[in-house]
């Protein structure tokens, strides 16, 4: 890796550790050329200021996505990617309750914290309303039989 750089716009000698990371590479500007030059485009342009900002965190996530997703997955559930994936891939990827629409929740028991399966937004919204107790459940289910 590179030891000096020049700043192609403080036109300074600097070494390579005063650079960003672009690609394989360094960026053409010094870290401190790159914050002035930011600093200056918040006071005179705002908007074209918060609108680079959001493009750059839209670059960022979209190369970082698997490692993002990993990381919340691992704080919010405490699963690996891999173990998530496989839970969510049961049933083919599919509901486990209706077998109608993709699994795109992650079902867990409220009371042991085990996880249960992946389901559809429909289901899990349905088993959240009703709170996970068989008893409602049943009573829905005579209902609706009863009622036909």
């Amino acid at each position: 890796m590179q030891t000096d750089k020049t700043c192609s716009r403080c036109k300074i000698l600097k070494p390579a550790s005063s650079f960003n990371r672009e690609g394989e590479g360094l960026r053409s500007w010094c870290r401190e050329c790159n914050i002035k030059y930011l600093q200056e485009l918040k006071a005179k342009d705002p908007e074209k200021y918060r609108q680079q900002r959001r493009e750059a965190q839209r670059r960022y996530y979209a190369k970082n996505a698997e490692k993002s997703k990993a990381k919340h997955i691992l704080r919010n559930y405490g699963l690996t990617l891999e173990e998530y994936n496989e839970i969510m891939s049961r049933n083919e990827g599919m509901c486990v309750i209706c077998n109608e629409k993709p699994a795109t929740h992650l079902d867990h028991c409220h009371k042991t914290l085990k996880w249960r399966g992946g389901l559809c937004s429909n289901c899990n919204t349905g088993l959240g309303q009703f709170q996970d107790r068989i008893d409602l459940l049943e009573a829905a289910i005579r209902y609706l039989s009863e009622t036909k």
